[in-house]
């Protein structure tokens, strides 16, 4: 073998031994190759799993809001129909006592007005009775020719003390207002005494008929 042949041989291997080599080292590229690819996919299913997370926290923070809008919407509705019952129920009410207090004084001015009647009567009454002079006759005694003119007096008796029972009350009420403004202190008793007094020296048989 030449210096040639040498030479070949020498280079035949070393190609041979770098192809070894070469198929040595590439299953080690490959290995690698996976692995980062491995680790790049789980990030980016890391990072999908985030926003899918946080898509659905902004969902439920929404429902939630959405759901808390309605809520308050709802119990301002109830409240707002709370409200015109009480509106309602409040004028009922003021109309009821309206009603009442107009009932109220339709009442009181017909007593007033009643008992203005009364004291006009009671007055004119009583100014028939003080204008007239005291006599001493005596209705109690019975005169009559027959039976039945007694009976007949004593009827008229009877109507006359009832008048006269009448007045006196009228007299008496009259002068017991008159008494307690000019001489206001005494006690009831002596305020009787002069009413009783004052009615002894009036004609009252007179005043009876004039009332009737």
């Amino acid at each position: 073998m030449g210096v040639n042949g040498k030479l070949a041989a020498a280079t035949k291997a070393r190609k041979s031994s770098t192809s070894v080599k070469k198929e040595e080292i590439v299953p080690y590229q490959h290995e690698g190759d996976d692995e980062t690819m491995s680790w790049a996919a789980k990030r980016r299913e890391e990072k999908a799993e985030k926003r899918a997370e946080a898509a659905a926290m902004k969902a439920e923070k929404r429902a939630d809001a959405a759901a808390r809008k309605a809520e308050t919407r709802l119990l301002a509705k109830q409240e707002a129909k709370q409200l015109e019952r009480s509106k309602i129920k409040v004028t009922e009410a003021e109309l009821e006592r309206s009603r009442e207090m107009n009932y109220l004084e339709l009442k009181q001015r017909s007593h007033e007005d009643e008992m203005k009647q009364r004291r006009m009567v009671d007055e004119n009454d009583y100014l028939k009775i003080v204008t007239m002079a005291n006599t001493n006759r005596d209705d109690s005694v019975i005169e009559g020719r027959t039976v039945e003119e007694a009976i007949e007096q004593m009827m008229v008796v009877d109507k006359l003390h009832q008048r006269q029972n009448r007045l006196f009350k009228v007299f008496e009420d009259a002068e017991l207002e008159r008494l307690k403004e000019e001489k206001p202190g005494l006690t009831f008793g002596q305020y009787k005494d002069l009413i009783s007094e004052s009615w002894k020296k009036i004609n009252v048989k007179k005043v009876v008929p004039l009332i009737g």
